[in-house]
């Protein structure tokens, strides 16, 4: 895969790169004498790759206008395995999907999600147990909020904003608890009940449109090959892959916490 940096960005990583050399002249010479070079080296490396990895994580949307769009979502994870195939294989497609993660999981499986923050791909809550939030004193609700938010920002260093509420159950009283963008879906293959990928990439190759956002689950192995699949077909038909946030930039909109979206027009 080719990233194509516009002028934007081009500025911003001369910027950083040359702010953090002169810092880290400065320091050096402060530090040398001290006796702490090493320190300051390590110092330095850490917020390098912090940098690094903020630069390839962005990719140029210019390369994506005129294609049509849909935005592949996975729910209940992370996991191992299974959300390890799905990365090995969407630069392939030059894909990237957003993932709406269980905060119960986020701890045992940080490496997975780890990895796939820092590819480029977005990530989302899906609240902390997976509970049905009609069924939740607003306290409740707004601790599944609070302690996923907790395990993402700990593991990734950004608060999450996007939320799919389990069940897709969700009303205008607890957007405001949650405090965040609700995103749901309009293009839904069932992956969890049929587990075929054959069928999975079927169903969802059949009611793809641009705007579209797939519902998936990458904890099951079946759920990652359909959608693989059904990228491969896609990608002859001109579709571009790609997460809610570039789906938002291209497609010009401003979410809007008191709606709910299932597609982008």
């Amino acid at each position: 895969m080719h990233f194509k940096f516009n002028k934007k960005y081009i500025f911003i990583s001369s910027f950083l790169l040359l702010s953090f050399f002169t810092l880290y002249l400065l320091h050096k010479y402060q530090f040398f004498r001290n006796g702490e070079e090493k320190s300051i080296d390590n110092k330095v490396s850490e917020v390098l790759q912090i940098t690094n990895c903020f630069l390839s994580r962005k990719r140029d949307l210019k390369q994506f206008e005129g294609k049509k769009l849909l935005a592949f979502t996975f729910d209940d994870g992370p996991s191992n395995q299974s959300t390890n195939k799905l990365l090995d294989n969407l630069d392939k497609y030059n894909a990237r999907v957003t993932f709406f993660v269980l905060g119960s999981r986020v701890a045992k499986y940080q490496n997975s999600l780890k990895r796939a923050y820092e590819m480029g791909n977005q990530i989302g809550s899906h609240t902390y147990s997976h509970s049905n939030l009609y069924k939740l004193e607003k306290n409740k609700i707004k601790e599944e909020m609070v302690k996923t938010n907790t395990e993402i920002k700990k593991l990734i260093g950004e608060n999450v904003k996007l939320l799919r509420p389990p069940y897709g159950n969700i009303d205008l009283e607890m957007k405001k608890i949650t405090n965040l963008y609700t995103i749901l879906w309009d293009i839904d293959p069932k992956d969890w009940k049929y587990k075929d990928k054959e069928r999975i990439a079927n169903n969802i190759v059949k009611n793809a449109h641009d705007g579209g956002i797939v519902l998936l689950h990458d904890i099951y192995m079946t759920s990652v090959d359909g959608a693989l699949l059904a990228m491969e077909r896609l990608e002859k038909e001109g579709y571009a892959f790609v997460t809610i946030d570039e789906m938002v930039e291209l497609k010009g909109i401003t979410l809007d916490k008191n709606k709910t979206y299932f597609y982008f027009n």
